[in-house]
């Protein structure tokens, strides 16, 4: 007969010593992964959150300044409309008078090349016109018109002319004389500021491209709203010519306040093409001129285009934000928010895997405990049938009795003594299976000896 070899199992601490720690729980990846994921997500919300704001903000900056550079156009409109007021002109000399108009112009930021006066001359006051002339030292003292090639001729006899009689400064004294009416230089300006009553723009392009801007004002003995146009014609006495350089209005702009982060440049149209146009960015000095290309290199990043007209004249404003500004706009708000979900993602990471290395850790516990018991249940039972095959199988008489005398186990040989099965003596006591006599005696020798201990 062969004994069982007894074995024990390591403890939990000995099994696979550094599994736990060294292994990387799929539910850890996929927490790492979510979780760059999520800061990614959050990262690019905050900064589009940012890019927004700022955009709102420059959107709001830009619109402020529009209306201010909309409402100091719209000024400009109203006094060229104000100087209609001149009391009383004549074909004469209104030297004090357009002085103070062009002074005013000028006092309110508008930069004036120059303001001219062309009076109404009907042609029964030609000779005497042509007198001023004459005295001013104008040469040929007449009223004139160019013929294309720099050569001036008389203008035939009309009812009425238009000619040049004072310019605010006085810069070309040989252009006096000149007429600018019908077919002059500025004849269809003057016949629909004439029918209108109100100024008219006219754009003259010099040979270097650049456009000038003639403001056409018609000045009237008396004007009233409900007049007709034939009244009009009737109350007409001449006009100013307030003459500004594209390129100048710049330094017209350049006044303008500012508001912080915006800066500006506008455009020129040349002709009556809407590509035809000219760019500027306003300075105090006027306005540079600037290619198409550096105004699409500002239309690349944030910009806002918007319109504005002085007097009838279409102006393209172009706003975007200064680079000191957007530069203090930026925060570092979406690094922090990535920062912040990349450690907390971190930390579940952490987290997680040390609830799988915990749970390892019980689970390798219980199966080292578990394959202790299942080993020692084993040894017990294999010497519970070696005790039981070696009793049974004695020449002598074993039994085992509880406190209350019943038979709890008997050998083969005590039961085949008694002619009776194992089964049938099993919970029984000595009163069931002897005679009275030996049933008490046996009961007494149990007793002694478990007093006796």
């Amino acid at each position: 007969m062969t004994l069982p070899v007894e074995t024990s199992a390591p403890p939990a601490s000995q099994v696979a010593p550094g599994a736990a720690k060294a292994r990387v729980y799929p539910s850890v990846w996929l927490t790492l992964l979510g979780g760059a994921a999520l800061s990614v997500a959050v990262f690019l919300a905050v900064k589009s959150q940012e890019e927004q704001r700022v955009l709102g903000e420059f959107e709001r900056r830009a619109l402020s300044q529009h209306l201010i550079v909309s409402q100091t156009l719209e000024k400009y409109t109203h006094l060229l409309a104000s100087v209609q007021r001149l009391h009383d002109p004549t074909p004469k000399a209104m030297t004090n008078e357009v002085n103070a108009a062009a002074e005013l112009l000028r006092a309110q930021g508008l930069a004036l090349s120059s303001l001219g006066w062309a009076p109404r001359v009907p042609h029964a006051d030609r000779a005497v016109f042509e007198a001023e002339l004459r005295q001013l030292g104008v040469d040929p003292p007449e009223i004139r018109r160019g013929t294309g090639t720099n050569q001036w001729e008389a203008v035939p006899a009309r009812e009425d002319y238009f000619p040049r009689r004072y310019s605010s400064p006085l810069t070309a004294p040989g252009s006096l004389g000149r007429d600018l009416g019908d077919d002059g230089a500025h004849g269809p300006a003057m016949r629909a500021a004439r029918d209108s009553g109100e100024p008219t723009l006219d754009v003259v392009v010099a040979g270097t491209g650049v456009p000038t801007l003639v403001f056409v004002v018609p000045i009237y003995g008396r004007l009233e709203p409900a007049m007709t146009i034939e009244q009009r014609r009737v109350a007409l006495r001449g006009f100013l010519l307030a003459l500004v350089r594209s390129s100048e209005l710049g330094i017209t702009l350049a006044k303008i306040p500012r508001t912080a982060g915006v800066e500006l440049s506008y455009s020129v149209p040349t002709s009556g093409s809407p590509n035809a146009v000219l760019h500027y960015i306003p300075d105090h000095d006027g306005a540079a001129l600037v290619d198409a290309r550096v105004v699409a290199d500002r239309r690349a990043g944030p910009h806002r285009e918007l319109p504005a007209k002085l007097v009838s004249l279409p102006l393209a404003f172009l706003y975007r934000p200064t680079p000191e500004w957007l530069a203090a706009q930026r925060t570092l708000h979406p690094y922090g928010a990535l920062i912040s979900f990349a450690g907390l993602t971190v930390l579940a990471a952490g987290f997680v895997h040390t609830l799988h290395r915990r749970r390892a850790i019980v689970e390798a516990e219980v199966v080292a405990r578990t394959t202790a018991l299942n080993s020692t249940t084993e040894r017990l039972r294999e010497s519970e049938r070696l005790y039981h095959s070696l009793v049974r199988n004695l020449p002598h008489f074993v039994f085992r009795k509880d406190r209350a005398g019943r038979f709890t186990f008997v050998n083969e040989n005590f039961a085949t003594t008694l002619g009776r099965l194992p089964e049938e003596i099993l919970g029984r006591t000595d009163a069931d299976l002897f005679p009275p006599e030996l049933a008490m005696k046996f009961r007494a020798d149990d007793e002694r000896i478990m007093a006796s201990g």
